[in-house]
């Protein structure tokens, strides 16, 4: 059942995922925290070399950070699509044209050849091989949610509920997860890649109607970004009708999820955290650039392209990476951070310790390789850091 998904993953995710980008990438350049706000700048820089167009506006992604302090199921994504209004039916959707949309109420959950019909939407899966948009690492034509980190959950699980119809007898829809890696394979091929146990894939679906489907994925030692793609394959239309997220949770877990989306004219935002709580509050955010253009023959607005997310930015950490908490000293002693490495200079030894206060390292070595990646907080000397990996 998973050869068609297989064949096509397998052949487009060691590529770079640039090329499905016609806007660049947003780069994050000023932060100021206050009380409850966060005010950001960014910017972007047009190579026309590379075909790259100006942002017509922008997607900025604030993700907060949730603590259970009891068992609990929370939600990561859930829609019904009750925003969507169309005329298009399960056997002839309605296609408009979009080489990509955004979901509303799932923030940061973007569409790939959306088709539509009155609440729901799905995707053209004759375009669900690699390679028909260049370098696509997740294989032509998707629904895919952003990050989640899901490093900080003792027993990590995802589950989804969904309905799902085709328009053909011959179309096929799958559900798969993605975990981004840099020591996977090959040096140098660092990219979302599949985890290949954890698809699932079915024919068994009507072109009269829904069909519920369930599926509980484990995301693998990569957990730190970790996405989902929900996809189709065949000749016509893979749709889904109602889509939901959930990950259930122990006390003392926590992950980082995409808690809202802003459209933004301009290249500036305030961020409202006055609604933080102890167990749930701001904790970084992403911009991403959308080019929207018109269409003269369907008389609308649609998105052309977009731009990969700029880099995550933890709030109240320096713009490059490296926060200090703390003043020099005579020590003079210096924190960096690059290529999966914490690097001190000018202090005996250090302590680094992960976002929740685990101690992760305690020792002389002056560059230790940290597994994973988030936040960390480093101690060298009388100098405490934020560190970015």
């Amino acid at each position: 059942m998973k050869k068609l998904l297989l064949t096509a993953i397998m052949a487009g995710v060691y590529a770079s995922a640039s090329a499905i980008y016609l806007v660049p990438q947003p780069k994050i350049t000023a932060e100021e925290v206050s009380d409850g706000k966060v005010e950001i700048s960014w910017s972007e820089e047009v190579d026309p070399a590379k075909n790259q167009h100006e942002s017509s506006y922008y997607h900025v992604i604030v993700y907060k950070m949730h603590k259970a302090t009891e068992p609990e199921t929370f939600t990561l994504a859930e829609t019904d699509f009750s925003n969507i209004e169309s005329t298009g039916t399960i056997k002839k959707p309605q296609d408009k044209g979009a080489p990509w949309d955004c979901i509303p109420g799932m923030p940061g959950w973007y569409a790939k050849f959306p088709v539509y019909v009155d609440k729901g939407l799905g995707v053209d899966a004759f375009y669900y091989f690699a390679g028909s948009d260049n370098d696509d690492p997740f294989g032509g034509a998707y629904i895919v949610s952003p990050d989640w980190d899901l490093s900080y959950i003792g027993e990590p699980n995802l589950n989804v509920e969904t309905e799902i119809a085709r328009s053909n007898n011959t179309d096929e829809a799958g559900i798969a997860i993605y975990t981004f890696s840099d020591d996977f394979f090959t040096p140098g091929m660092e990219d979302y890649k599949p985890i290949m146990d954890q698809v699932w894939e079915s024919n068994a679906l009507s072109n009269e109607s829904w069909t519920p489907v369930t599926h509980n994925p484990v995301p693998d030692d990569y957990r730190a970004r970790t996405r989902m793609a929900l996809y189709g394959s065949g000749s016509q239309f893979v749709l889904f009708n109602k889509i939901k997220v959930t990950t259930d949770l122990l006390p003392g877990d926590q992950l980082t999820y995409p808690a809202e989306m802003h459209k933004v004219e301009g290249t500036s935002f305030t961020i409202d955290t006055t609604g933080d709580t102890d167990n749930d509050f701001v904790y970084a955010y992403q911009v991403k650039g959308i080019w929207e253009d018109y269409d003269d023959y369907r008389d609308l607005n649609y998105i052309r392209s977009l731009s990969d997310f700029s880099d995550m930015k933890v709030v109240g950490t320096e713009v490059g990476g490296v926060d200090n908490i703390g003043a020099d000293t005579a020590e003079k002693v210096n924190i960096s951070a690059a290529d999966g490495r914490i690097s001190v200079t000018g202090a005996p030894a250090m302590e680094i310790y992960d976002a929740s206060g685990r101690l992760l390292y305690s020792g002389t070595t002056t560059s230790p390789v940290i597994p994973g990646h988030g936040l960390f907080i480093v101690k060298a000397g009388t100098k405490t850091a934020k560190v970015i990996l």
